[in-house]
């Protein structure tokens, strides 16, 4: 004879719905870290796009330099690259061009890290004779990306995103290191000694190099002012 059948006890229903609890605060958990993990990737995206952005803006300017000028080493009428740091916490770079083939022009960069208005400017053309002194006025300069674009990692509605780092700049430069290669027909090399002749400008941080640039209009060792040493 079959036993007796029975239903569930107190004691089994309470075991399933404390393992079912379990199984639901796991689930959540899993659930927020996911939701953490996007976050945070959406900002760091987000704060590198506009880096990438900026970065991407100087490397198209800087392709100006030594425009129009013969690629002549030592070009006796003034430099055609200076890179100088005007003030505490400020990067520049000016190069002269000939933007119409005939008059010479100099425009350039400089990234501010300190003071009230840090960010990345862009110094338009205005004549010249020469890279390394030419000046612009506070007025004169326009920004490329500010500081809450270039400095601070902004979501679209503009609200700053809560990341541990931060990438300050702080210590960035321009810095002359060495030669590059060029594509194709650009390329250039010295019958005597076959090397690439472009220069190549970097600006560098604290942590390395953020990006290279190709001057391919500037020779090596052709007149370059304050260029500081790698």
């Amino acid at each position: 004879m079959p036993p007796p059948q029975s239903g569930i006890g107190l004691v089994g229903m309470m075991v399933g719905l404390l393992i079912s609890l379990l199984a639901i605060l796991s689930m959540l958990a899993v659930y927020r870290l996911m939701i953490d993990i996007s976050v945070e990737a959406i900002g760091t995206s987000q704060r590198d796009g506009q880096l990438a952005s900026a970065l991407l803006a100087v490397q198209i300017e800087l392709q100006q330099a030594g425009f129009g000028i013969e690629r002549t080493p030592g070009t006796p009428d003034g430099a055609l690259l200076a890179i100088a740091e005007p003030a505490p916490g400020v990067a520049q770079v000016v190069w002269r061009f000939r933007p119409d083939l005939v008059t010479d022009a100099c425009a350039g960069l400089r990234l501010a890290t300190r003071g009230d208005a840090p960010g990345l400017y862009w110094l338009p053309p205005r004549p010249c004779t020469g890279a390394a002194g030419t000046t612009w006025a506070d007025a004169d300069l326009q920004p490329l990306s500010s500081a809450a674009a270039f400095f601070v990692p902004r979501a679209r509605d503009g609200s700053v995103l809560d990341e541990a780092r931060v990438a300050t700049l702080a210590d960035a430069r321009f810095q002359l290191e060495g030669t590059c290669t060029l594509p194709f027909a650009q390329q250039a090399f010295d019958p005597a000694a076959p090397r690439p002749l472009a220069q190549r400008l970097v600006l560098r941080d604290g942590e390395g190099v953020l990006f290279t640039a190709c001057l391919s209009n500037i020779a090596v060792g052709t007149s370059a002012a304050g260029a500081a040493s790698p």
